[in-house]
């Protein structure tokens, strides 16, 4: 069926024919599981051209597959490598494969600061769950000026001081995950506030497994994140016992193209501030409460009647929640599909009517940005609910 050798190893390896072929032109090769330092090899050799390389899950892999791979793929752009992937490995790719902008390194637990050190001109990079320090931080800031996204979700050993360089040198980041970096605070939170101002996307929870009255986050952050980044789109502070209503109503004031909002365990809320999000912010599609134990139906019946593209919403753990919420949701949320709640906290009829919320077919999307005012003659695109 075909005389490429790239190709019959895809095949081999349980890949249909029009994929593998379609990823080879692409130049895009996601490997199967099963793949073997043999068959990158053999694929690296026939495909020069390559310019994505994804290795997640092939614990058959490595060095010497590493070592093809820079000997053939000058024009590699983006590689995600599994976590068994060497020191010595990222440091061959650093010289061998110079055109490398994004790379995945998520719990690649054997690799040090040394070797990431070796990358330069990386625009993407995830280190989740890797053992790296602030060196790393301070290397990236130095030879990563255009850096646009960073996950550092459990890197539990950086601090402030890092991401603090981060925040200076690296104007054009779009995404930083803090995720579960238990020794960060506000003023991480403030540096990258005043300087990256692009701000797309940005989470800072706690660990799972770290008391969540330890996180150090407060109003003063989230204020920050109000004044200087307008353009959030994904936030997630779960987890945070000291962020009040205050907080959260500077984020709606300020932030109207909010989608994704993540508010786990955060005690101090109540209906005052989510009332306001749902108010201020309509265009958010998913929304987690999970254990905010203050709010009640007037929050759920405010999301529901102004949010109406609503798709994912988490009251689980919202132990004042009654039918009332169930009932507007089902009124007013025609594309919600994904709904969370405790059953204890509804009737028989209630959870009924959840049931028929999580199996109706959804009408078609809403345009994309559906909720902003396309008349309003301002600098700016401003939310419909802004404007009086």
């Amino acid at each position: 069926m075909t005389s490429n050798p790239a190709i019959e190893t895809l095949i081999n390896l349980g890949m249909p024919y029009v994929t593998a072929r379609k990823q080879l032109e692409n130049k895009n090769i996601m490997l199967p599981y099963a793949a073997t330092n043999d068959d990158v090899i053999t694929i690296v050799e026939n495909c020069p051209l390559l310019e994505e390389f994804t290795m997640c899950g092939c614990e058959n892999i490595s060095e010497p597959a590493i070592c093809a791979i820079t000997q053939n793929c000058s024009n590699l752009k983006t590689i995600r490598l599994h976590y068994n992937v060497t020191n010595e490995s990222i440091i061959r790719l650093a010289a061998g494969c110079p055109k490398i902008t994004h790379i995945d390194l998520s719990y690649c637990e054997n690799i040090q600061d040394i070797s990431v050190i070796a990358l330069t001109g990386i625009k993407w990079i995830s280190l989740t769950g890797c053992p790296i320090t602030d060196e790393i931080l301070f290397a990236m800031a130095a030879n990563c000026p255009e850096l646009t996204s960073c996950d550092l979700c459990s890197c539990v050993y950086i601090t402030n001081e890092g991401v603090i360089a981060l925040a200076n040198n690296c104007p054009h980041l779009e995404m930083i995950s803090l995720n579960h970096c238990n020794q960060m605070n506000d003023t991480a939170v403030i540096a990258l506030a005043q300087n990256c101002k692009k701000l797309k996307a940005f989470y800072i929870s706690s660990s799972p497994s770290s008391n969540y009255k330890k996180n150090n986050l407060t109003d003063k952050g989230l204020i920050a994140l109000a004044e200087n980044c307008s353009l959030l789109e994904t936030v997630d502070f779960s987890s945070s016992a000291k962020i009040t209503d205050e907080g959260i109503i500077r984020i709606a004031e300020n932030c109207p193209y909010l989608i994704t909002v993540r508010l786990i365990i955060c005690p101090l809320l109540t209906d005052m501030s989510i009332i306001f999000l749902a108010e201020n912010c309509p265009g958010i599609t998913s929304l987690n409460l999970y254990s905010c134990g203050q709010i009640t139906d007037e929050s759920v019946i405010a999301i529901a009647e102004n949010c109406l593209g609503l798709r994912i919403l988490n009251i689980d753990g919202c132990y004042k929640i009654t039918d009332a919420s169930i009932i507007s949701l089902e009124e007013h949320s025609a594309y919600l599909n994904h709904l969370h709640f405790d059953n204890n906290c509804a009737t028989t009829d209630g959870i009924h009517r959840a049931e028929i919320i999580k199996n109706r077919i959804n009408p078609e999307h809403l345009p994309e940005l559906w909720w902003m005012d396309p008349d309003y003659n301002g600098q700016e695109p401003i939310c419909k609910g802004m404007i009086n």
